[in-house]
């Protein structure tokens, strides 16, 4: 039968405890392993005194590494050349004066190439995995790890701002005539499709646009994410910097 019993989603294997286990524990002891730090926890209170044998350990990963993906590459290229031609063994029937016939060796690359992937690139595999985990250690240490996590996320602030980036601004390098039309309106020609009269309408009180003739309407986002073909994400990206923000 399998084993169910993961604690509250720890890594596999945190102190052997299945829930049948945590079934026959007192409250007390229960509370304790479910509050037990998970391995982001841990790694962030006790790495701080190891970060220097980290970043020493990664160093010594990169070594290993450049010399192993040298080694194959040498290896590699001696099986695609030496098993190529070879020249007639000295019991052929040849004078001085003719050069020894060149015959084909057995073709034996697939093997050495089998000997290459096993033992060097499986090795090559496993210290680029080492070093991944190592840096991702040092990334949850010195808080790189959280900022990375949390870059691509927009907040409901972040949208608002880029809300507020005025649509006028950025429609005049893609409107074909565009001008004011009225106290609160800008109108010109729309550019999502081909039209001939003006009928690209935006309204300032409410940073809106719509278009009469193809029916397109949105706000300063949606404008530039039709515009530029671009997603929600980039758009607002766009506008925040845009607006220095």
């Amino acid at each position: 039968m399998k084993n169910r019993g993961r604690i509250s989603g720890r890594g596999p294997g945190l102190l052997g405890i299945s829930s049948m286990n945590l079934l026959t524990m007192d409250q007390s002891e229960r509370d304790w392993i479910q509050n037990l730090p998970n391995q982001t926890q841990r790694i962030k209170t006790f790495g701080k005194s190891v970060l220097a044998d980290l970043k020493f350990k990664v160093k010594s990963l990169n070594t290993e590494i450049n010399d192993l993906t040298e080694r194959i590459k040498i290896k590699e290229f001696i099986l695609e050349t030496s098993g190529i031609l070879s020249l007639v063994s000295p019991t052929d029937n040849s004078t001085d004066e003719t050069p020894p016939p060149i015959h084909l060796k057995p073709d034996g690359k697939w093997f050495g190439q089998a000997i290459i992937d096993e033992f060097f690139k499986s090795e090559l595999v496993q210290l680029d995995k080492e070093k991944k985990n190592i840096l991702r250690a040092i990334n949850i240490i010195t808080g790189k790890y959280e900022k990375a996590k949390n870059f691509g996320r927009l907040n409901s602030e972040m949208i608002a701002n880029a809300r507020e980036f005025p649509l006028t601004s950025l429609a005049g390098a893609y409107v074909e005539n565009f001008r004011k039309a009225g106290s609160k309106t800008y109108k010109g020609h729309c550019p999502f499709h081909d039209d001939r009269t003006p009928s690209f309408v935006i309204y300032t009180d409410s940073n809106r646009f719509i278009c009469f003739g193809c029916e397109t309407k949105g706000d300063v986002i949606s404008f530039l994410m039709e515009i530029k073909s671009i997603n929600f994400k980039t758009a607002v990206r766009a506008l925040l910097a845009l607006s220095g923000k």
